[in-house]
């Protein structure tokens, strides 16, 4: 019995937490919230920025703000990249000897990987992350093998109010 009344309260948790999220649609969003996604490459939000300021300019009004606004956002984020203090990357690193270890970017954005010299992430996008840990670490361990994974994070709500 215990375990029927759990699982309809679950899934009512589930059923409210879609409709919130299928009631917030384009209307809601906050202008410039929309600066592509997580693991863009540059080119493509060099794209989506250039696509932005020519509705702009081609636009009036709200449109033309909003796409003026959403195309700094991408701007901003490819100038100052995707990292933050307190990120988290998930790293392994293998050659002579191993390394799994979560690291947490500290301000600047900056990275202390193993005895290396500190490394900036200014200007490094989620999708540049490996190559660019790769070519870090290599030009002190020849032939090591980087896998860099950059944690999201996530914002929960427990209030369930669709407002």
């Amino acid at each position: 019995m215990r375990g029927s009344v759990r699982a309809t309260y679950r899934g009512a948790c589930v059923v409210a937490v879609t409709l919130c999220l299928a009631g917030r649609g384009a209307a809601q969003t906050p202008p410039g919230d929309n600066a592509g996604r997580a693991n863009a490459t540059r080119q493509e939000l060099e794209r989506m920025a250039t696509d932005a300021e020519s509705v702009a300019s081609a636009s009036g009004g709200e449109v033309a703000q909003t796409k003026r606004l959403e195309a700094a956002a991408i701007r901003a984020r490819l100038r100052d990249g995707d990292f933050r203090a307190g990120d988290r990357i998930v790293l392994s690193i293998q050659g002579d000897s191993t390394l799994n270890d979560t690291v947490v970017v500290r301000s600047g954005p900056t990275l202390t990987v193993l005895s290396l010299p500190e490394d900036t992430l200014r200007g490094v996008l989620r999708s540049e992350l490996q190559p660019h840990l790769t070519a870090l670490v290599t030009r002190f361990y020849k032939n090591a093998t980087v896998r860099a994974t950059p944690l999201i994070r996530l914002g929960v709500r427990t209030d369930f109010s669709c407002g």
